[in-house]
């Protein structure tokens, strides 16, 4: 169908597993975090962007899925703890995966203003094409443990 070759043929923002735990591991999981949640690349910067565009069809990424969690009175936008992305981190990299995707940073930080329709033909490419799922059971360390929901 129309949809079926939209989807196939549209690309997704991931973030780049082998970029992301070099970052990590040269400017602590802290500073990427915010630097993913911020959505630009701090200037002067020479390494490869952590967030790449790449076919759906074709890459080996996981979907990360989590209950987002904002702090009060945090204007940083991020809706995980440091230690989340760490682990988020060393699982995929673990798992051979080259990307992750995490709505917050592929696709929100980058919209101007959100559109639905396009976050709906974004997390079909995305749930059709995804070969694993990264499940945290919580965004932030001091937070209670979720159960288990799916979209």
């Amino acid at each position: 169908s129309l949809a079926r070759r939209a989807i196939a043929s549209s690309r997704v923002r991931i973030i780049v597993v082998s970029r992301l735990k070099r970052a990590i591991a040269l400017r602590g999981a802290e500073a990427v975090l915010a630097e993913l949640f911020r959505g630009a690349r701090p200037p002067g910067r020479r390494e490869p962007p952590l967030i790449e565009s790449a076919p759906p069809a074709r890459a080996y990424f996981a979907l990360v899925s989590y209950r987002q969690e904002r702090l009060e009175g945090d204007d940083s936008g991020t809706t995980m703890d440091a230690a989340a992305l760490a682990s988020i981190a060393d699982v995929a990299h673990a798992a051979g995966l080259e990307g992750i995707w995490l709505d917050a940073c592929c696709f929100a930080a980058v919209q101007n203003k959100y559109d639905h329709d396009s976050f709906v033909a974004t997390l079909a490419a995305v749930t059709q094409h995804a070969s694993e799922v990264i499940w945290l059971p919580r965004a932030r360390t001091a937070s209670k443990a979720s159960s288990y929901q799916f979209w």
